[in-house]
């Protein structure tokens, strides 16, 4: 071989190898570029679930709430009817507690002024036989 033929020969070798890396730079391009679009793609499909997700969550959230503020009124109102309930209840049972008393005392003032009554008799009956 002579010295033209291994330059030539060295010159396409160095062409080829570089025509070769740059083949592989542009395989390894192309395989970062899909790659990237693929975790686009991905990423975009993950964030469209999650907000889905999200948007489920919220809207049943936001739908029970009124459900849910109508157990709470619901609660509340029935505390409050219980406390007035029992509170209506010690009134009358207060009322009734007075009523017994005053037909118990009417009853002790009847029989005191029977007995002053029965004292009364007594004593002019027997001023009548004694004199004074």
């Amino acid at each position: 071989m002579s010295f033209v033929d291994k330059v030539a020969e060295g010159i396409g070798n160095f062409v080829g190898g570089t025509q070769g890396e740059t083949d592989r730079a542009g395989n390894e391009i192309r395989q970062d570029e899909q790659n990237f679009g693929n975790d686009v793609r991905q990423d975009e499909q993950n964030f469209g679930n999650e907000a889905r997700q999200d948007e489920q969550r919220f809207g049943n959230d936001i739908s029970n709430a009124p459900q849910e503020a109508g157990n709470a009124m619901k609660g509340a109102a029935d505390w409050i009817g219980n406390k007035v309930g029992e509170a209506v209840g010690e009134g009358r049972s207060a009322e009734n507690d007075v009523q017994q008393e005053g037909r118990r005392f009417e009853g002790d003032v009847d029989q005191f002024g029977q007995g002053v009554d029965n004292s009364y008799n007594q004593g002019e009956q027997q001023g009548r036989q004694e004199g004074f």
